[in-house]
């Protein structure tokens, strides 16, 4: 996988960036919110920066990428699962290219905090404050997630970044 993005990014191409080119390799609208998303989060200054409004917007972006892990992985798993001959490599290699992707952003994360509670189709109690949910749900009551929420920090001082969304079965 690093060979991969390695031969993408040694090759001249003054017209593009090298994350440009890699977002090419990876062929999927996606990948440029993950690299967006990376891009603006980066650990703190020294200074106690974290509470600046960049921090909070570029905190939001990185929330957003981590909702979105579930979809790109169960996307790229529909394409792999039709895929032939030379556009199931192409699946691959865009595969490989976007769990590089991701693994920055988890790292990014990491730095600051942040993380996602669930997986998608998790069953949780719902929690008002941590989910939206189309219809009508009781506070405690098991919903399951369909994107969700994004916190920052742990108990019992959690922020939440992102709001989830959560649907009744």
């Amino acid at each position: 996988m690093a060979k991969q993005c390695a031969d993408i990014l040694e090759q001249p191409e003054a017209a593009q960036s090298p994350l440009g080119r890699l977002a090419k390799l990876a062929e999927r609208a996606d990948a440029a919110r993950l690299v967006s998303a990376l891009l603006y989060a980066s650990p703190p200054p020294r200074d106690g920066g974290n509470g600046s409004p960049e921090w909070s917007e570029a905190d939001e972006a990185l929330g957003r990428a981590l909702q979105d892990m579930d979809f790109l992985d169960r996307s790229f798993a529909k394409l792999e699962s039709g895929a032939e001959g030379e556009l199931a490599d192409r699946a691959r290699r865009a595969k490989d290219a976007s769990d590089l992707i991701l693994q920055w952003v988890r790292q990014a994360a990491r730095y600051r905090s942040v993380a996602a509670l669930n997986k998608v189709g998790d069953h949780v109690p719902f929690d008002p404050a941590k989910h939206d949910i189309d219809g009508d749900a009781e506070t405690g009551s098991l919903v399951r997630v369909v994107r969700p929420a994004v916190v920052r920090g742990s108990e019992p001082q959690q922020v939440v970044l992102v709001r989830g969304e959560a649907e009744v079965e």
